[in-house]
């Protein structure tokens, strides 16, 4: 068998990784721009720019195409070295022995090896790439249930069936990840008791962080230490929370990856539209009230006609 190539393989891979529509991409963008890369990897598609041996890599749970196309998607347990996203025909030698290493199932038709659609398994994919001598991150981000449903549903599923299914299994993937890596032989999540531990362990701690960036090193620094959980280089991340606290969040990102950087993106609240809270309902009530003084005014008008 012949050995696989060392320069097929990277150093280090950070991976972000999350249910579809729950800020993957934001992170990725955040943590390639931190490390001064021009790119990033997207998914299973090619890439062939390393810098330093290190590879930003983006996916989402499932990734490729829409739910409607792929109603059945796959778990694939690794994805390979983006020199290896090829057609079958095309597969180098090295790139046949890693897959075979790696006990894949290869697609022998389409424009790469990999199901159009699929979920990554987190686990299996960590383990296979570290047995290789590379280190690899995992950045898992996570996002109110709720609110990612409905952010999804347009530009990825409009099935309700499919779009529940695959919540479902991308889910379990992330909770078996928490489960061997974070927490350890404490609690353990199951998935009816996911959403509770989300909401305890980011939201509310969000809510008693004081978002002042002069109080970092105070009472904000250790509050959202414990809002940023990690382990055996799994890390996860709180859309709700990075939202709300911003440039605090990022630099405790950055603390926890041991990334030096001062790169701040420019942040945009994607839950803003989903949530309705007092301001949203009296701006609703104020709309409301004009529209019905313009009927009035209207009416009487021409009433006097």
């Amino acid at each position: 068998k012949e050995k696989n190539s060392p320069l097929l393989l990277p150093k280090k891979i950070i991976s972000v990784i999350g249910l579809e529509a729950s800020g993957t991409r934001f992170v990725t963008s955040i943590l390639a721009k931190a490390h001064g890369l021009s790119k990033h990897r997207e998914g299973s598609y090619g890439f062939d720019g390393l810098q330093d041996g290190l590879l930003v890599q983006h996916f989402s749970l499932p990734w490729g195409s829409r739910c409607e196309c792929h109603p059945s998607p796959t778990i694939q347990n690794v994805v390979l070295p983006g020199n290896c996203s090829v057609p079958y025909k095309s597969l180098s030698p090295s790139c046949r022995a890693m897959a075979e290493d790696a006990n894949m199932t290869l697609s022998h038709t389409g424009i790469n090896i990999y199901p159009q659609r699929f979920f990554l398994d987190i686990v299996a994919n960590k383990e296979w790439y570290e047995s290789q001598g590379v280190q690899q991150v995992f950045v898992i981000v996570l996002r109110d249930q709720s609110i990612s449903a409905k952010s999804r549903y347009q530009p990825h599923c409009k099935n309700e069936k499919l779009l529940e299914k695959e919540e479902n299994i991308g889910t379990d993937i992330i909770i078996h990840a928490i489960n061997k890596y974070i927490m350890g032989g404490g609690r353990r999540l199951s998935a009816s008791s996911y959403e509770t531990w989300y909401k305890e362990t980011f939201l509310e701690e969000a809510n008693n962080t004081n978002s002042d960036s002069n109080n970092l090193a105070n009472s904000g620094h250790h509050k959202l230490s414990a809002a940023l959980p990690s382990g055996n280089n799994v890390f996860l991340v709180s859309y709700e929370s990075l939202m709300k606290l911003q440039d605090i969040y990022v630099k405790m990102m950055y603390q926890a990856m041991d990334i030096d950087s001062d790169y701040m993106p420019t942040f945009k609240d994607g839950n803003a539209k989903y949530v309705v809270g007092p301001t949203n309902t009296m701006a609703f009530l104020a709309k409301l009230v004009v529209l019905f003084c313009f009927l009035i005014i209207t009416y009487l008008f021409l009433s006097a006609n």
